[in-house]
């Protein structure tokens, strides 16, 4: 009779583990389809800022007829160039990064146009210039001038494979 009993005691044993267990993993499966149903029906649809820069060269020319030495001037925008009602929506920060592209002895200056006139040189920390903020809502633009010094009178393809500029920008 003690078998008995101890083997019927096993069986119920078994049968509140494996209760136990199907109750466990439902619930589980439940709670997690829950979440995520009520995850996915409370989020919405977002409309994002989207942002508008634009760099545009405006020239490159002699500096004083010296073969050896050119500017370029670019601008940067915060507005299609194509579509000028549409201006940034949101504040940008933004910094350039001026490198050389070859090992052509070149040097280079970095100038910005302040008031539409004066020319302030911008100190540039491992090629970088500072951060600047574009505002939105509104046209701007900042204008710059790149000299470029080269050790002898470069050609035209020299003049384009000397250096390159990044812009690179972030919401504000």
């Amino acid at each position: 009779m003690g078998k008995q009993r101890r083997k019927k005691k096993g069986i119920h044993v078994f049968w509140y583990i494996w209760l136990c267990a199907v109750t466990f993993v439902l619930l589980n499966n439940l709670t997690q389809s829950e979440f995520i149903s009520g995850t996915k029906n409370s989020i919405g649809t977002a409309e994002v800022a989207k942002p508008i820069v634009t760099i545009t060269k405006t020239s490159t020319n002699d500096v004083n007829n010296t073969s050896a030495r050119r500017e370029i001037t670019f601008t940067v925008q915060n507005y299609d160039l194509s579509d000028e009602t549409k201006i940034n929506e949101v504040n940008m920060k933004y910094y350039l990064d001026i490198s050389k592209k070859t090992n052509l002895p070149v040097t280079y200056k970095l100038y910005k146009i302040i008031n539409g006139v004066n020319k302030q040189e911008v100190t540039l920390t491992n090629n970088k210039t500072p951060d600047y903020i574009m505002p939105h809502t509104v046209k701007a633009q900042d204008s710059y001038i790149l000299e470029l010094t080269f050790t002898s009178p470069p050609s035209n393809s020299d003049i384009q494979n000397a250096v390159t500029i990044t812009l690179n920008s972030e919401q504000a």
